[in-house]
């Protein structure tokens, strides 16, 4: 089965290398320029319901459950315009709670202590900017192999 991924960041050249990383593993990548855009393409997409069998998201407008055809892991900047991915990962998880093991941070670590203690907090995996290559491809096939099990 092929992984679907979804990027989230402003910064093209950041995205043009995850095109060129995750093409070699042959996984399908879509792309949102900042976490608004990326919350409405979840909410649309969903969640593999192979994944969380318990994970559902509800459609605000009819309160159906939406699912399929949804990603695999979220990798996510945390400095963006409109919705930092901070905001956008405490939004998707009110929605689908289980959806917290499934978002992978990329982070400058500008303002240190704060984005620090939230990654802490909340135990979740992320990659310091500029990031590594190998670095990257390894964290991401870790995430997606214990969201597997």
């Amino acid at each position: 089965m092929t992984h679907k991924l979804l990027v989230v960041d402003d910064e093209l050249i950041s995205m043009e290398l995850m095109k060129a990383v995750f093409h070699e593993e042959r996984y399908s990548l879509d792309f949102a320029h900042n976490g608004k855009e990326a919350f409405e393409k979840v909410l649309f997409k969903g969640v593999r319901p192979h994944l969380y069998s318990e994970c559902r998201i509800k459609d605000s407008q009819d309160n159906k459950l939406i699912n399929d055809n949804g990603y695999d892991l979220i990798i996510t900047d945390i400095k963006m315009p409109l919705m930092s991915g901070i905001t956008f990962y405490k939004e998707i998880v009110k929605c689908a709670p289980c959806m917290r093991k499934q978002i992978v941070f990329l982070s400058a670590f500008t303002d240190e202590h704060e984005e620090r203690k939230f990654l802490r907090e909340n135990r979740c995996a992320y990659v310091k900017k500029p990031f590594n290559l190998r670095e990257l491809r390894t964290v991401v096939n870790s995430r997606l192999k214990k969201n597997s099990l």
